[in-house]
């Protein structure tokens, strides 16, 4: 824990020497519920980004929405270094526009744009999101890494107690850094968490290999559940 934000930038900066920002916290929680016979996929997401330099580069930030997966709400706002605590200072308008491809006839998704105000070095930036997966076949994978270092990485599934998924983990062994896992199960609640501390950021040459292949991942599936009457469903 850090006493003043002056003591958290020069700890990070002198970490960090070569990065312009640092991902302080930065997790992501799935709910994956029963609901009647079917199943549904509810995701929260927390990111704080401290400005380590070039603050104005980080002012201008967008978040994502379909059909698939529908952002539900959001928050977004930075936090200005004061002399023994930080000041909330919220992103007031957020810009939606649909994000037409020229190579899809119909294009659902959404873009969602906003800005950070008053950014200086040793401000943060946080976003908060809520986004219902309409489709369970469609979590999608979760990843490590970033184009910075990240110092804090939590991923958490929680599930009803006859819900099973699956884990496939990928790319553990690009980072000298040890991923951790636990499992704890209560009053008909399973949670798995993965977390990690100071990660290293992505190093990503032009015309090398994709974000994919570069970074620790967790893909996750539901394998199964029971419906209920009992019987279980593939």
């Amino acid at each position: 824990d850090f006493k003043t934000p002056a003591e958290e930038y020069e700890y990070y900066k002198n970490k960090y020497p070569e990065d312009n920002a640092v991902i302080t916290n930065y997790w992501r929680k799935l709910n994956i519920r029963k609901v009647a016979d079917s199943i549904q996929v509810l995701m929260e997401q927390y990111q704080e980004i401290l400005i380590l330099d070039n603050a104005l580069q980080w002012a201008k930030d967008k978040s994502y929405s379909s059909s698939f997966s529908k952002l539900e709400e959001i928050e977004a706002y930075t936090l200005l270094p004061e002399k023994k605590k930080y000041k909330k200072i919220p992103v007031e308008e957020f810009k939606r526009a649909f994000d037409t491809n020229t190579f899809v006839f119909y294009d659902d998704s959404e873009t969602i744009s906003y800005n950070y105000p008053q950014l200086v070095e040793g401000a943060k930036i946080v976003t908060k999101q809520t986004t219902s997966i309409r489709d369970p076949h469609m979590i999608g994978q979760f990843f490590f890494l970033s184009y910075i270092p990240t110092a804090s990485v939590k991923y958490e599934i929680i599930t009803d107690d006859d819900i099973q998924i699956n884990h496939g983990i990928y790319n553990k062994e690009l980072i000298d850094v040890e991923i951790l896992f636990e499992k704890n199960e209560n009053n008909g609640t399973v949670v798995y968490a993965y977390s990690g501390k100071s990660l290293p950021k992505v190093e990503n040459d032009t015309g090398g290999p994709s974000y994919s292949y570069l970074s620790p991942s967790i893909y996750n599936t539901v394998a199964s559940y029971k419906d209920v009457s009992g019987k279980e469903v593939k």
